[in-house]
């Protein structure tokens, strides 16, 4: 998931694209960039690049881990907070959650595109993912600090109502 904020789309994509071409591991610019989009793998020492946890090399991995879940954790309990009264489903995790999509009446291509265009929220349909993803939209909000999580909510409905 993504969501907008002081960049705009086109900036994001620009970027994007500069840390494909040029490399994450060679250009500074585009370690920022693959930070702020949230690709590549999430992990307790991804979230101490993102500047979210301290001297990760002097934690001690068991240390680490409980730290980053409880990043994580804080995350998922505000993505949930914000999308009270949606037809989300609790994840067993806390790094991202799918949207059941009938009770919307809207298939997840069409929630994706509504959110997308309406809510400045970029989100994945599952529907192409195989049967079993046929009715759900995926919310991956483990890269997205509660700052920025907040509002999330005031997007879906401007999104869909």
């Amino acid at each position: 998931m993504w969501i907008s904020g002081k960049r705009s789309v086109t900036d994001a994509s620009e970027r994007l694209s500069r840390a494909r071409v040029g490399g994450a591991g060679r250009n500074p610019a585009a370690r920022e960039n693959q930070a702020f989009l949230g690709s590549g793998q999430v992990g307790p020492r991804r979230l101490s690049v993102r500047g979210h946890l301290d001297r990760v090399d002097l934690i001690d991995p068991v240390e680490l881990a409980a730290a980053a879940t409880a990043v994580w954790a804080g995350r998922r309990d505000a993505a949930f907070r914000e999308l009270a009264g949606y037809p989300v489903v609790p994840p067993h995790g806390g790094w991202s959650a799918l949207v059941d999509t009938r009770p919307l009446k809207l298939t997840p291509a069409e929630l994706s595109r509504l959110l997308f265009e309406r809510g400045g929220v970029a989100a994945t349909p599952m529907d192409g993912w195989g049967p079993s993803g046929a009715h759900y939209l995926w919310l991956v909000f483990a890269d997205e600090p509660v700052e920025r999580l907040a509002g999330l909510g005031e997007r879906f409905r401007r999104a869909i109502g």
